[in-house]
């Protein structure tokens, strides 16, 4: 189903500072540089003899996500494709920012599902909500994410690292997710959560390599995360 709402139901959705204050304040309570949402900037030491490292990603909707995935989903897919990043420089994730821009009928529902999403990968990731934005607009939804990691001073792996010669190593299986989205472009969505759940889940819910990223360090001479297949990447 949907997660459109009729108008009705979306009015009882709270002013933008009643949002941060309920919803993505409480992101932000296990690091006191986030100062609770409530300043323009946040503060993030980094360990000492490690770089700080950042990455930035957009989803727009029926465009990187579907308008009926769930939106707990949607927001681990959005955290997790650019810790997928910070991952591919060897990098470790420490925290995020986020900036929605949200059309005027996603109701309040939608928003709590959506910052639970978000809790969960916390845990997960070891990682903690450090500022962000929310804007409204009249287009489709927006959603954009900067990663923060760190990694040991001049260890980043780049990709001009690689080399004439190199052998080539992947992670998972290669094009499940453009295979989920042609199954769904095929025979829809609900035929294909019942009959290829799990290569579904593959284009819904990413899987970043955040324990494997650091173990590359000084063994890989380059890395990408596959987001634009893997001949094109390559």
């Amino acid at each position: 189903m949907n997660w459109r709402r009729a108008l009705n139901d979306v009015k009882k959705r709270p002013s933008e500072f009643a949002l941060i204050e309920r919803l993505f304040s409480p992101l932000t309570s296990s690091h006191t540089g986030a100062a609770n949402l409530k300043d323009d900037c946040a503060t993030l030491p980094i360990t000492s003899g490690y770089d700080a490292i950042y990455s930035v990603d957009t989803l727009v909707e029926g465009v990187h996500f579907f308008g009926e995935d769930a939106a707990h989903s949607v927001a681990k897919k959005m955290l997790r494709v650019s810790l997928s990043d910070i991952a591919a420089s060897g990098g470790s994730p420490r925290g995020y920012l986020i900036a929605l821009s949200l059309p005027g009928d996603i109701p309040f529902e939608w928003l709590e599902d959506f910052a639970k999403g978000l809790a969960e990968d916390q845990i997960k990731f070891n990682v903690v909500l450090l500022g962000g934005d929310t804007t409204s607009t009249s287009g489709p939804l927006t959603l954009s994410l900067t990663a923060i990691g760190e990694v040991p001073i001049g260890k980043a792996i780049r990709r001009s690292g690689v080399d004439v010669g190199d052998d080539i190593y992947v992670t998972g299986t290669v094009g499940d997710a453009a295979l989920a989205l042609s199954v769904v472009n095929q025979i829809g969505r609900k035929e294909a959560l019942q009959h290829y759940p799990n290569l579904l889940e593959r284009y819904i819910l990413p899987q970043p390599c955040v324990a494997l990223g650091p173990l590359l360090i000084d063994i890989a001479t380059s890395c990408i995360d596959v987001s634009d297949g893997l001949c094109a990447d390559l």
